[in-house]
């Protein structure tokens, strides 16, 4: 275990290198063992920088060699998607805000942050 968040839902988002060395987002109920922990974001050729949970959503930022990018998954790891940020581009931050909203601070090699 690298990192651990409480959702809003009452659940803890662990974010695993454990079999998974590029990391991978794991659910489980406080009070649980990590061996009854569910995949939400399975391991994939990025390697996790940051998460930030919502009240329906977790959002991941990845290194993916050199790039980033950001990735957009359900709690219940239904549905993982890849959000479109721009072409090399690097995000310093994910932010959380109220509800289902997230922010995210994205910038280029050649334009400041935004």
């Amino acid at each position: 275990m690298v990192e651990a968040h409480p959702g809003r839902d009452g659940m803890i988002y662990v974010v695993s290198r454990r079999g998974a060395p590029r990391g991978c987002v794991l659910r489980v109920s406080p009070g649980a063992t990590l061996a009854r922990a569910e995949l939400v974001v399975p391991e994939d050729d990025g390697s996790i920088d940051a998460i930030a949970l919502t009240d329906r959503h977790v959002y991941v930022s990845q290194i993916v060699g050199g790039p980033m990018r950001v990735r957009c998954a359900a709690l219940d790891g239904s549905t993982v998607e890849e959000l479109a940020i721009g072409e090399s581009r690097g995000v310093s931050a994910v932010v959380a805000l109220g509800g289902d909203e997230a922010m995210l601070r994205i910038q280029g090699y050649t334009e400041p942050p935004a």
